[in-house]
């Protein structure tokens, strides 16, 4: 019996999360579970939603500013991101930008931290 991929790939688990906007990085965890995602790094909290249909994903996230994003935003002022992207069994990756400063791309890279 053969199982569609489509079953095989969940997004709820702990992920390592790899962000960058242009030359700077960051990095942190997240859980994500039943379409919310909490997680944070050394500096920051993140919260928000997440789709997923079939190998795609879309999330839309709340973080606080760290020292990557500290340098394009007011340091008391949630930074929003908008994301897409398409993940396989352990890993996913997405783009986007700050929804207040379009011009600044964001891409995230995200590794299952427990794999199955």
């Amino acid at each position: 019996m053969q199982i569609s991929a489509r079953w095989d790939i969940r997004m709820e688990t702990v992920w390592y999360v790899r962000y960058s906007t242009g030359s700077s990085e960051d990095n942190g965890m997240i859980v994500s579970r039943d379409g919310e995602i909490v997680g944070a790094d050394r500096a920051n909290t993140f919260r928000g939603t997440y789709n997923v249909d079939g190998t795609h994903v879309s999330a839309d996230v709340c973080i606080t500013p760290s020292c990557v994003l500290r340098k394009i935003s007011s340091p008391s002022e949630p930074v929003k991101l908008t994301l897409v992207g398409s993940m396989n069994k352990n890993s996913a990756l997405l783009h986007g930008h700050l929804n207040h400063r379009p011009e600044i791309e964001v891409t995230v890279e995200l590794q299952r931290a427990v794999q199955k």
